[in-house]
């Protein structure tokens, strides 16, 4: 793999640069990149620009990096960059940078020849037109040239009166690799990190219009991003007050609490909140909290009927005693619920003069101002588990009970999918998945990509398939093995076809919950609600036509909707 020079911790770059970085991470050793340099402009001031490639053979190449297309209006004479100046103008500006320094330190040896370009990671574009947009064809490396580099480098240096002499290469670490160790890097960060960049780059006008209410309840579907609408806004609150605030951040799912802690710590070390704390916590692992503070043994039984009983009756119940008997005091300013849907708004018997409804009344318990606090829902009644008891959730209960004129938005934004992603969601419509697919609005703004692929294969077969599949979107720069969600119709990892495989394709298969860079990741499609996956590959469902179940429709719905971008579909024969 191609060797590095970082000048700026990878995470605090754009996601733009991260793509075209992990596509030449690709390139051999003999190849050196910098990543993160600094030039003088053309009024002397000191800038800093994206890349440089110092090829095998010599060759330099100086890549400036734009996110999306190229837009110019011709009334203003703006272009859609952070200056609104022409793109070529910077890109010169740090060409001549680069050549003027490096010909200072030629010195006797070959001259080093250098090259620019405007890599463009999120378009695909003609080879064959002289321009776009005005620009010369040959300045711009969109996607698919990026994904053939070294053939585009090729055709690049291998010109007429441009002699490549591999001495050159001095030039480069006298000037900009000096002082510098190339060393081989391919993941550049963790999915935290990158879930933590998409959330940066998200647009979070609607909350700013919202910033004066205290209580919100935000109603969406799949893919409306109501977990990143929820994360940004508990980050605020907790930066509100003099010393900062104290949010508490509910779930229902393990699997995207987890993901949602990691999260947190990840932004705690960029200074996000800035002041203030977001605590997350799951209802059971509140649950657990409360017990502890109590002094109360926190033991589940074994056998599935008391299971059953201990998590809907006797959990709840022990909780409210709890808070009711002041063992764990106010001591939250705000509260954030997603997946509000799971937590129940009914129960039978909690102690006398309950302030509910059902579960919020615990939650009411903690929070310093009760139901007048600081709180925002965020939920989906089409998503609550069909294994639940789906009249103990109302959303209208808990509008009554908040007390300071609680904000309704609904989301009808789809914000998560690619556009075939989506027409492959839309196509999964029954009478149980109607709620479900009717929240699904197209946007013409969603990105393109590669069309839903379904297979069928014998039990037996399904590991080989699956690792196919693996190892076409690794070895193509799609996806790295942490970005891959493997999910299964069932909840234990041995009914699966994919039982006793703890590798796929050469790379270690792992739970969820215990997820690291460099593996791929296996659950169940119901335990990933809430999670989302670049590449997701659904196995051990029949073909969706064929499922007469209500619940298993479902469940095949919300596996198929944790993709982002690649979906693969591998149904098993009977």
């Amino acid at each position: 793999m191609a060797l590095w020079i970082l000048n700026r911790p990878a995470e605090l770059c754009d996601l733009t640069e991260l793509k075209v970085a992990e596509i030449l991470s690709l390139l051999s050793d003999d190849w050196v990149i910098r990543w993160g340099f600094y030039y003088q402009d053309n009024a002397g001031q000191s800038r800093e620009g994206d890349f440089l490639v110092l090829g095998p053979q010599g060759g330099l190449l100086v890549l400036e990096v734009k996110a999306g297309g190229l837009s110019y209006f011709h009334r203003t004479g703006k272009w859609t960059t952070n200056d609104s100046d022409h793109p070529l103008y910077q890109l010169d500006a740090e060409w001549k940078s680069v050549l003027t320094t490096t010909n200072r330190h030629q010195g006797q040896r070959p001259p080093l020849f250098v090259s620019k370009a405007l890599a463009l990671p999120h378009v695909e574009i003609a080879p064959n037109i002289s321009h776009y947009h005005d620009i010369p064809r040959d300045l711009i490396l969109s996607l698919p040239e990026l994904r053939q580099f070294e053939l585009v480098w090729a055709r690049r240096f291998n010109r007429n009166r441009i002699l490549l002499d591999r001495r050159s290469r001095e030039i480069f670490f006298d000037t900009f690799g000096k002082e510098a160790a190339p060393k081989a890097i391919r993941h550049f960060v963790d999915e935290s990190d990158r879930a933590l960049m998409r959330h940066t780059e998200r647009n979070y006008d609607l909350l700013d219009q919202l910033a004066e209410n205290r209580q919100f309840m935000f109603r969406g579907g799949t893919g409306s991003g109501k977990t990143w609408l929820a994360f940004e806004q508990a980050c605020r609150w907790a930066e509100q007050g003099p010393e900062g605030s104290s949010v508490l951040f509910l779930c229902y799912n393990l699997a995207l609490t987890d993901f949602l802690q990691e999260l947190v710590h990840k932004a705690q070390s960029r200074h996000r909140p800035a002041k203030g704390k977001v605590t997350v916590l799951s209802w059971e692992g509140l649950a657990q909290m409360l017990f502890k503070r109590a002094g109360l043994p926190y033991e589940v039984p074994e056998a599935p009927e008391q299971r059953l009983e201990f998590y809907t009756r006797t959990l709840p119940e022990l909780m409210a005693q709890v808070v009711a008997e002041k063992w764990s005091p106010p001591e939250y300013d705000a509260l954030v619920v997603d997946e509000a849907q799971d937590h129940d708004t009914r129960m039978d018997s909690f102690p006398d003069n309950w302030e509910g409804p059902g579960w919020w009344g615990v939650y009411w318990k903690l929070l310093k101002e009760g139901p007048s606090s600081r709180i925002a829902l965020f939920y989906d009644p089409a998503q609550r588990p069909v294994f639940r008891n789906l009249d103990a959730f109302d959303e209208s209960a808990i509008y009554r009970a908040l007390r300071a004129n609680p904000v309704r938005v609904a989301l009808k934004k789809t914000v998560r999918y690619s556009k075939p992603i989506l027409r492959y969601l839309r196509s999964l419509k029954t009478p149980a998945t109607s709620s479900l697919v009717d929240s699904l609005l197209y946007d013409a703004a969603l990105p393109e990509g590669p069309e839903v692929e379904i297979h069928r294969a014998a039990r037996n077969k399904i590991p080989s398939q699956v690792a196919a599949i693996v190892e076409a979107w690794i070895a193509g720069g799609y996806c790295r093995p942490e970005e891959i969600l493997i999910l299964s119709q069932h909840g234990r990892a041995e009914k699966s076809a994919l039982a006793g495989c703890a590798q796929i394709a050469g790379y270690p298969v792992v739970d969820f919950l215990q997820r690291q860079r460099g593996c791929l990741n296996f659950t169940s499609a119901n335990r990933a609600k809430g999670l989302d996956a670049l590449g997701v590959i659904l196995v051990d469902f029949p073909p969706f036509q064929e499922i007469g179940e209500d619940g298993l429709q479902i469940s095949f719905f919300m596996g198929a909707s944790r993709a982002r971008q690649f979906l693969v579909v591998v149904n098993q024969k009977e």
